[in-house]
């Protein structure tokens, strides 16, 4: 068993969106991954979220597995400075994380104060949507807590609408029109010509 597992503030951040049932299971599934690498039997939402930081985990394992349980490995003490060293040398496995890891704080830190989050990780075609969802939450004065929270939504639509633009719209009008603070499947499924999806954009 391991002595410790990377977990980011950023992981807690989309965990606090799920419900208190959620929460345990969720947390329960990457303790169990990231000290016993047991893996989880996720469903859902949570299969969603866990995909997204599953690498995070892994990263840290190698760190760890490869760095004397997450420390860097011992320098050489024959190991001579090269007379041209780079100006900016490659980063290592551990830096890279901590960069990135930044890197997601700042943007999280922009979209707080702005309210304005980043969608240039779904297609064009499905931006309008979506955005559509974020101006009825605006509205509502709420907000999603980081870009995290905001793409694992964006999943859950793309899964509860199969991927289709048509049926993600009528899931976000659904919600509007009975003034709900979350997205869920169609109530009812309307009966549509197959030729009506001709043509339809992929969401």
């Amino acid at each position: 068993m391991r002595k410790y597992f990377t977990f980011y503030g950023s992981f807690y951040d989309v965990i606090c969106d799920l419900n208190d049932s959620d929460k345990l299971i969720f947390y329960t599934g990457i303790v169990e991954y990231g000290l016993l690498n047991k893996e989880p039997k996720f469903s859902g939402i949570l299969a969603t979220i866990f995909k997204a930081i599953k690498p995070n985990i892994d990263s840290g394992h190698y760190s760890q597995d490869n760095g004397k349980l997450g420390g860097r490995p011992p320098k050489n003490k024959t190991q001579t400075t090269p007379l041209n060293p780079p100006l900016n040398p490659p980063l290592n496995q551990e830096e890279e994380e901590e960069e990135e890891e930044e890197e997601l704080k700042e943007e999280n830190k922009r979209s707080k104060k702005s309210g304005v989050f980043n969608l240039d990780f779904m297609p064009n075609a499905s931006k309008p949507i979506f955005q559509k969802w974020l101006d009825y939450k605006k509205d509502r004065k709420e907000s999603y807590k980081s870009q995290a929270s905001l793409r694992a939504c964006y999943e859950k639509l793309k899964k509860l609408s199969n991927n289709n633009g048509k049926i993600a719209e009528e899931i976000i009008n659904q919600s509007m029109a009975n003034n709900w603070a979350g997205l869920f499947e169609l109530k009812e499924t309307k009966t549509v010509d197959a030729s009506v999806w001709v043509n339809q954009d992929v969401y």
